[in-house]
């Protein structure tokens, strides 16, 4: 394993051109002056302001340095080199390199690891100035080297991650520079806004992202720097990651679900290098995705729910955050993941033709061109489980009121969840994403445009105006969580009727919309069957099916 990783790294020959085109001379050594200069700085302004008082010795003082270089490395590797590579990525396959590298003898593995590595060769080499810096504080500061080893390893584990996605943005953006200015913002919603749901049993979110780690390096590291950071972060929280009430050490966590998504960035990028008209991803692995997704989040939030002081935070919303929060995780993962592999038109007439040749009655259900409704149906039955779990848990913790609704409204978001997820789907395959957009906008936007006119205008009640939003699937967690919670205090005729009346309303419109969807969408496939069938039957050189004929079907699954 050690002797291939070796390989690549030495004999690839797009890491040998990434290190030639931008270590150049001319273009390099401002780039290092520069590194020098800042780095310097920063050591010495942190060392100096430590020792210089006499706050602190000259070993306490050599940690506290180790800080603002992490920092300056951080926004080389991970902010600068980020944009470059999804800049160059994009540079590339305008002028049509990617396409000749796509024919040249190599595996799609030594490309990547080539690219991945070769396209931030001057961040690598100004990152490796600040090392001699990083010594003296390890050898002054007398920290241990297995604590130095657990904090870069997490460091560069989430600078391969980001690296990774910026690779997969590069590839699909329309621009450098819409490439670069996107994949920084992507660092900045890593780094800024995805961490905020760890507040809400999310925790799992925020280890995408080296900060844990540091923090709890740091309040371990450096005397009095826990007091400090205990008025912004939990760091007795960080140190460990509760899961399923298991214990697991943050740095143990981080480097395992780094390592889980970098992975399936990489098999985005095996199958999209292979040829740019495969899907991001086959429906065996988008379905274990969402399935290990759910996983996480059932992990994390069900010892969040068994946490009083934590659950406490939320306050007198905990409930109706918590719920509304899942669902914009898990709507937005199962969406995303039902978009990119459902088949466009074309693309299933083409599968249907590839099965008609091959006499084959119907084409493999895991292939790119086939209908995706089996997995969408599988990341439908995948959320519904985590509905009911994550419910049951609150109301086995008693975070809910099932007094006067009984334990049975409990099942309802799973059902509801479920029929949105599939009318969702439909939509997508009937109409692609003018189909998204459609059911975007006239099932879930416009009847809360509706409410809230006919409440401004005086028209109706706000029971009734409620009334008007159930189809809305962005208010529907709300209604399906109200009939189960005490949150009604604030309206005298919102009683616990109109909630359980609303939360059935919200069941029924998903279960309408498919209705209507599920009939365009098997219209439309009739169509394109139909118009198959009537085109001249090519002659099969065999009668055995080949799942990948050479030359037939440039979407072949990885």
């Amino acid at each position: 394993m050690m002797s291939a990783v070796t390989e690549w790294f030495r004999f690839n020959p797009m890491i040998v051109a990434g290190i030639e085109a931008r270590l150049r001379r001319r273009q390099f050594i401002p780039w290092a002056l520069m590194m020098i200069i800042i780095t310097t700085f920063g050591f010495l302004l942190a060392y100096l302001a430590a020792t210089g008082r006499g706050h602190a010795a000259a070993q306490e003082a050599a940690r506290i340095g180790l800080m603002p270089l992490l920092v300056i490395q951080g926004i080389v590797l991970i902010f600068l080199g980020t944009g470059r590579i999804a800049a160059a990525m994009v540079e590339m396959r305008e002028k049509g390199i990617l396409d000749f590298h796509r024919m040249t003898p190599m595996s799609p593995g030594n490309k990547i690891i080539g690219q991945l590595f070769g396209l931030p060769a001057r961040e690598y080499a100004l990152c490796l100035i600040t090392m001699p810096f990083v010594m003296f504080c390890w050898m002054v500061g007398q920290i241990h080297l297995l604590v130095l080893a657990e904090l870069y390893l997490v460091f560069f584990s989430s600078v391969i991650l980001y690296h990774s996605i910026a690779m997969v943005m590069g590839m699909v953006a329309r621009s450098p520079r819409t490439a670069f200015v996107g994949a920084q913002g992507m660092v900045f919603l890593f780094h800024l806004v995805i961490p905020a749901f760890s507040g809400l049993g999310f925790q799992f979110l925020e280890y995408l992202t080296v900060r844990p780690t540091f923090v709890v390096i740091a309040s371990e590291q450096i005397q009095g720097v826990e007091a400090e950071l205990r008025m912004f972060e939990d760091v007795h929280a960080l140190r460990e990651v509760a899961f399923f009430g298991i214990g697991l050490q943050s740095t143990l966590f981080s480097l395992l679900l780094q390592g889980l998504v970098t992975s399936t960035i990489l098999v985005v990028l095996h199958r999209k290098w292979r040829s740019p008209q495969h899907h991001a991803l086959s429906k065996i692995y988008a379905v274990a995705l969402f399935g290990g997704f759910q996983f996480l989040v059932v992990g994390c939030v069900t010892p969040f729910l068994a946490s009083t002081v934590r659950f406490a935070r939320l306050g007198e919303f905990g409930m109706l955050t918590l719920g509304y929060s899942y669902f914009v995780l898990s709507a937005s993962a199962a969406i995303f993941l039902i978009h990119i592999t459902t088949p466009s038109g074309f693309e299933y007439q083409r599968g249907l033709r590839l099965a008609r040749k091959h006499r084959l009655p119907r084409l493999p259900a895991h292939r790119d061109e086939a209908p995706s409704g089996l997995w969408a149906l599988g990341i439908a039955l995948i959320g519904a489980m985590g509905y009911s779990i994550i419910f049951l848990a609150a109301w086995y913790y008693e975070r809910l009121d099932t007094a006067t609704t009984g334990a049975r409204m409990l099942f309802l978001p799973a059902v509801w969840w479920m029929a949105m997820v599939m009318s969702v789907h439909q939509a997508r395959a009937w109409g692609e994403e003018r189909g998204l957009f459609l059911y975007g906008v006239f099932v879930w936007m416009v009847p809360v445009l509706l409410g809230i006119l006919l409440l401004v205008a005086d028209v109706v009640s706000f029971t009734t105006a409620c009334y008007f939003t159930t189809p809305s699937g962005l208010l529907a967690p709300i209604w399906l969580v109200l009939p189960v919670i005490e949150l009604y205090a604030f309206v005298n005729d919102f009683g616990p009727k109109h909630r359980a009346v609303l939360a059935v309303l919200v069941t029924i419109w998903p279960l309408l919309a498919l209705a209507i969807f599920a009939r365009l969408n098997l219209m439309r496939h009739n169509h394109l069957r139909t118009t198959v069938r009537s085109d001249t039957v090519p002659e099969s050189s065999s009668s055995e099916y080949h799942p990948d004929p050479p030359g037939d079907d440039p979407v072949r699954m990885a």
